[in-house]
């Protein structure tokens, strides 16, 4: 609903020639118009339900919807003016007629010159007049023509210029920013206005009045306009990206400015020889008037006939309009009275992740395809068709790995403006390595779909040979619950029923798991049920509520049907929800844990239950003070102490000493990644490590540097572009007739297929030492 008011100025100018029977016409004007909208129905809020906007002393008030759809009493005054619209024109107006006599009559009467509009109409003091002997007949003819030039443009409008959702004032070359219930102040909007457009209006009509036999006039005549509007300049999202771009024509061309959501990209040529948005419109009317003059006594009858006929046409013959329900604007022409011609905006996929290289090469592509509109899910969507894994090297496999799905039963929800998924999503795993055929497919169910609290949670679950057999299926039930005195919901997993099935796709074993929950949505039992089967669990909760504290267990027992109680815990807990105190219950000999907790809620000590003597391990931890997160120190009840020096840039240790005094020392590259680490031995012999590490993933491997006295001991592992480990090397030895010979020990190759399982593998064997540090292809081969 909008409602408008306009006000305006026009100036006009007219002049008229007479000679004799010819008269001529001319005439011109000049119009002004301003139009502001007042009232009408538009989302302000962003919340997704149109408010009631109007206008209060030239500024808006807005009286905000709730999500009911009634109107509430809160009303927002942002101190923002009414849209406004400008409108000029001018028209020039030519007309000329001529008057025609049959002749003159003896009579003393006097001839009457109609006018223009009495030669269109037919009039009653001209047949009365044909009735009179002593009066003379005319006929006339008469012709016009008008041409009207106009522009508009916006002034000021809403535009959702930064694309967050809310409407934001545009007033030429500023912008005032919505945030929400009120408005920023006015800044750089970066584009000089909202809107312009340009019409063209030619007009032309003739009229001709006939009168035969002085009794009888007959009139006739055409009028006929032809009006073109063309826009000049408009915002429109041509890229998809929820940003308003701006859209110009210059000359034959089409230009657009892309939005950034901070100013707008300078303007680049998009379309040739093309109109931005076009309109024609035309109309032809005719008509003619018959009648006659019949004189009796005291009066004259003047009985008459009318026709007239009325023809218009009016289309858009370019236009930016999304066709083909992708959410992009097309450019759509005419192309003949009876086809359009629609040039798609190929946008589509664009933003949408194509692929993903991996660091060693491997490739990862992804596909995707559009939905079909429906009633449920009106639009179409861009949805994922595939997703294709390649790399790897093919003496170890399949190098290719693919799936691909399937979607039904899309939703999208009208009074929440949402889209709320869709009922069923395929997964087809594909066997790569057998003409693509399916290998099984998983089925996805969400049962829930139209329901605002449910939609996304899976229902069932049913994995599928190629054969189209069931292979194993899981069931949940949710119910929705609902929190006292509260409008709050939440969806509970009540049940989850999972089964496997044998060949013939018959059920074999179902496992049935039934969940209760409390007044907070915590878990306050658990069983689980089967053939001649069942195991119950119970838990309580801690109920700090002054604190909010209500989901630390406080009570867990686990017994079958018959009420037998296979494990029993407890807990204890401070002020603050730290568990204080773990109790184990085991008949008259319970276990007992308990905790103490710093001042930042580490734990700051553990006492262990007693042994046979009564006796309990105690440890007490120390934590560093930067970070108040890391170990530092550990005592235990002995007085036996460990401690930990950190690096804090990566939280990590660079030196350790056990309870013996035994230190280890570790270093880290630039990445954070392990270097070196150093143990007692190597410590004290002055040694740089006892364990070395580098990494070379422009070659694929990495290097372990074990130290020995009698030489370094080489470790290489090799991975391929999908950075799989795929091969290890490491120094070896082998003793042949007594003597030793130092070789490479290649670990075996493994063969996967297209699903990652190994199907083959082979042992180890040995190679020069010289190549240990080159992948080796053959390894495995017959």
């Amino acid at each position: 609903m909008v409602k408008t008011e306009a006000s305006g100025n026009t100036v006009s100018a007219s002049g008229k020639f007479t000679a004799k029977f010819l008269k001529a016409g001319i005439s011109g004007s000049k119009s002004w118009q301003d139009s502001y909208t007042n009232v009408s129905c538009m989302d302000i809020n962003g919340d997704g339900y149109p408010d009631w906007i109007n206008e209060r002393k030239e500024e808006i008030k807005a009286q905000i919807t709730t999500p009911t759809g009634a109107l509430s009493s809160h009303i927002i005054e942002p101190n923002v003016p009414n849209p406004k619209f400008k409108a000029s024109s001018g028209t020039v107006g030519i007309e000329v007629g001529a008057e025609l006599k049959d002749g003159g009559n003896a009579g003393d009467g006097k001839a009457e010159s109609p006018t223009i509009a009495e030669q269109w109409s037919f009039s009653k003091k001209s047949l009365i007049a044909a009735a009179k002997a002593n009066e003379t007949s005319s006929g006339s003819v008469s012709a016009s023509g008008n041409y009207t030039s106009s522009k508009t443009s916006t002034e000021r409008d809403w535009t959702d210029l930064n694309g967050d959702g809310l409407p934001d004032m545009l007033d030429g070359g500023s912008v005032r920013y919505n945030l929400g219930n009120s408005f920023a102040n006015a800044q750089e909007s970066g584009c000089g206005g909202v809107g312009t457009s340009k019409s063209k209006t030619w007009g032309a009509g003739g009229g001709v009045s006939i009168p035969i036999a002085g009794k009888v006039n007959i009139s006739f005549g055409f009028n006929g306009t032809r009006t073109t509007s063309e826009s000049t300049s408009s915002m429109n999202d041509l890229n998809g990206d929820g940003l308003p771009d701006i859209i110009t024509q210059e000359g034959d061309d089409l230009y657009v400015a892309y939005n950034t959501g901070n100013g707008f990209l300078p303007k680049i040529k998009f379309i040739q020889n093309a109109a931005l948005a076009r309109s024609v419109s035309s109309s032809v009317s005719e008509f003619a008037n018959v009648g006659v003059a019949i004189p009796l006594l005291f009066v004259t009858l003047l009985p008459r006939g009318i026709a007239s006929k009325s023809d218009g046409v009016s289309c858009n013959s370019t236009a930016l309009i999304d066709i083909d329900g992708d959410g992009y604007p097309d450019y759509v022409s005419e192309n003949g009275p009876n086809e359009l011609k629609v040039r798609r905006n190929l946008t589509a996929r664009t933003n949408l992740l194509k692929g993903v290289t991996l660091p060693f090469g491997g490739h990862i592509a992804l596909t995707y395809e559009k939905t079909r509109p429906s009633f449920a899910m009106p639009g179409s969507r861009y949805v994922l068709k595939s997703v294709e894994t390649t790399g790897g090297y093919a003496e170890n496999g399949a190098t290719r790995m693919r799936n691909e799905f399937e979607y039904e039963g899309g939703y999208r929800d009208r009074r929440e403006r949402d889209f709320y998924g869709f009922e069923k999503v395929t997964t087809k795993q594909i066997d790569t390595q057998n003409g693509n055929a399916v290998y099984r497919k998983q089925v996805s169910e969400y049962g829930h779909n139209r329901n605002l609290y449910m939609h996304d949670l899976v229902t069932a679950e049913t994995l599928y040979d190629a054969a189209g057999n069931k292979l194993q299926g899981t069931q949940n039930t949710y119910e929705l619950k609902q929190q006292a005195d509260t409008t709050v919901f939440f969806p509970a997993l009540a049940s989850v029923k999972q089964t496997i099935y044998d060949n013939n796709g018959a059920g074999s074993m179902s496992t049935t798991v039934h969940n209760t929950y409390d007044a907070y949505g915590n878990l306050a039992s658990y069983k689980e049920t089967a053939t001649n089967y069942e195991l119950d669990a119970d838990i309580a909760y801690h109920d700090l509520q002054a604190k909010y504290i209500v989901s630390v267990p406080k009570h867990i027992a686990v017994k079958d049907k018959g009420g037998k109680v296979y494990r029993e815990r407890s807990t204890q807990i401070n002020g603050h929800g730290d568990i204080t105190s773990i109790t184990m219950h085991n008949g008259t000999k319970p276990s007992v844990y308990d905790m103490t907790y710093d001042a930042y809620g580490n734990l700051a000590s553990l006492t262990k239950p007693e042994n046979h003597k009564g006796q309990r391990m105690r440890y007490d931890y120390t934590y560093d003070d930067v970070l108040h997160m890391l170990v530092t120190n550990v005592r235990d009840a002995y007085g036996y102490t460990s401690s930990t020096v950190y690096d804090y840039k990566w939280a990590v240790p660079v030196e350790t000493s056990d309870l013996n005094g035994n230190k280890m020392r570790y270093a880290y590259d630039d990445m954070g990644r392990p270097s070196t680490i150093v143990g007692p031995k190597e410590i004290a012999a002055g040694k740089p490590y006892t364990i070395r590490f580098e990494y070379h993933p422009a070659m694929r491997h990495a290097r372990t540097v074990h130290y020995a006295p009698e030489g370094d001991i080489e470790t290489y592992t090799f991975a391929d572009s999908l950075m799989r480990a795929v091969q290890t090397k490491q120094t070896g030895v082998v003793w042949t007739g007594g003597s030793n010979q130092k070789v490479s020990i290649v670990s075996g190759r493994a063969v996967v297929d297209a699903f990652g399982r190994t199907v083959r593998a082979f042992y180890p064997t040995t190679e020069s030492y010289g190549s240990i540090g080159l992948y080796n292809k053959g390894v495995g081969d017959p």
